[in-house]
């Protein structure tokens, strides 16, 4: 049975009232997803949790218990050590290639986020990740398009079609506002604010509702976008801002009952970035929102400004996007250095210097 069957099993059991008994790794796995499924995890993020959980399980099984099931208070530290080890040089049961240190991270994150609900639920006695050791990483900086990929992906888009309309105004709100995939998809007319430039955002699974703000371009297309969606398709204001829309010929058809996906709408933006000949950077919806934050960071924004523009939780994601490079420092101080200043200042004496030379010797002329 695959790992999708099962997740699918386990969750048509969300709304019963009545547990099973937490003894086995395995249960706790069980009883953990539909806990997420509870408190309104998005699909993806509970499949994720799933699978990462039983190739855990699994693992363990096999080295640690001759593949029977394993009981959650025989779930040490060394035990979790012992898998990451496996993990980390490509040994865990079922792994076909060495994974990256960041894989074996949020690994282990997910592993220790498990156990750290057990213990809150009192099925373990203590918390065996509470020394455990994070794994090394290197520093890995956001994906970045430059401003001729910008100017070279937004002339792709054709929004003569009713179809190109609607894909070239996600871009331009991804741009503008650094918008999640997620949050472009579930917008609905009703949370747009023309007037004062803002946008209520959700995405189910991520930080909740937050208010987003909008460029003057951005509503310039967005309320041409809102007066062609009314004109050519006449859907509700409850109905998506941007509907599925497809079309076979000269047939187009929309279903204004359901929003597009997230993964449909970075499908776009990858297809318009592959024409758009963009190469040396990710080309998914994702890069477009980290462009935005970097040339915030670029242009003296904080962390915390790009915190609220992003809608991060914490301030330490925000923090990558104003970690300057080398050149983007040494710009700034042949800008604002002191020596930089100081030099400004004798320049400009020197001009005013000259001035009153210039303004004696034409007087003593006359």
């Amino acid at each position: 049975m695959s790992y999708a069957t099962e997740l699918a099993q386990i969750l048509s059991s969300v709304t019963k009232s009545s547990q099973t008994p937490i003894r086995t790794v395995e249960d706790g796995i069980c009883a953990y997803v539909i806990n997420y499924a509870r408190r309104g995890c998005s699909m993806r993020t509970i499949r994720n949790a799933y699978v990462d959980l039983k190739r855990f399980a699994e693992d363990v099984a096999y080295h640690e218990n001759a593949g029977r099931p394993v009981l959650v208070t025989d779930v040490t530290r060394h035990v979790i050590e012992a898998h990451l080890s496996r993990l980390a040089i490509g040994q865990e049961i079922k792994c076909t290639r060495k994974p990256s240190p960041h894989t074996v991270e949020r690994r282990r994150r997910v592993v220790k986020a498990f156990m750290r609900w057990l213990y809150s639920e009192e099925y373990i006695p203590t918390d065996p990740t509470k020394k455990l050791s994070s794994v090394p990483l290197r520093e890995r900086f956001p994906s970045v398009w430059t401003l001729d990929d910008v100017d070279r992906f937004l002339h792709t888009f054709d929004t003569t079609s009713i179809l190109g309309h609607r894909d070239y105004v996600i871009a331009v709100l991804a741009l503008s506002s650094g918008l999640r995939a997620g949050e472009l998809a579930h917008l609905r007319p009703i949370d747009v604010d023309l007037k004062s430039r803002t946008l209520k955002v959700s995405d189910k699974g991520k930080t909740g509702a937050r208010t987003a703000v909008m460029t003057i371009d951005a509503v310039k297309e967005l309320s041409r976008w809102l007066r062609r969606r009314q004109r050519e398709l006449n859907l509700p204001d409850d109905a998506p801002l941007f509907p599925r829309i497809g079309s076979n010929g000269n047939m187009v058809w929309v279903n204004h009952l359901e929003p597009m996906r997230a993964s449909s709408i970075s499908y776009i933006i990858a297809k318009h970035a592959e024409q758009a000949g963009i190469r040396n950077a990710k080309k998914g919806a994702h890069a477009l929102r980290h462009t935005a934050a970097t040339f915030l960071a670029q242009n003296g924004a904080s962390a915390f400004d790009i915190q609220r523009f992003l809608g991060h939780s914490s301030i330490e994601m925000s923090q990558r996007y104003v970690t300057m490079s080398n050149e983007t420092v040494q710009r700034r101080v042949e800008k604002a250095g002191v020596l930089a200043q100081l030099e400004r200042i004798r320049r400009e004496r020197v001009d005013s210097n000259q001035t009153e030379v210039q303004l004696k010797n034409i007087l003593r002329s006359r």
